[in-house]
């Protein structure tokens, strides 16, 4: 496992496109979801990027420039350390632990 951060920038969900440029010139992988979200006791339409492992400078630069974006006088990022590791799905000959069936079995066997 390896220490990361994961970041959050949260915004009102307009000009996506133009946010999607912003994080491609910044950043390689990030997800967007577009929930509803409320602010000042009203419902908004929001866009949260979710980035793990980023540099923080970039992170910031990037909510500076999609609050600009936004005309937003503000804008949330929030920063949680995670454990993370990526697991590699094409490995073959592989022992793999069937949680389902609470037995081991060799990677392609059908039992």
């Amino acid at each position: 496992m390896d220490r990361q951060f994961q970041y959050k920038i949260y915004s009102e969900n307009k000009n996506t496109a133009e946010i999607e440029d912003i994080l491609n010139r910044y950043f390689q992988s990030y997800n967007i979801y577009f929930p509803t979200g409320r602010y000042n006791g009203h419902n908004e339409f929001s866009i949260v990027i979710e980035l793990i492992g980023a540099d923080a400078l970039k992170v910031d630069a990037a909510a500076v420039l999609i609050g600009r974006l936004n005309n937003q006088e503000q804008v949330l990022v929030t920063k949680v350390p995670v454990d993370c590791c990526i697991i590699e799905t094409k490995i073959r000959n592989a022992t793999i632990y069937d949680i389902s069936m609470k037995q081991y079995k060799k990677d392609g066997e059908t039992k």
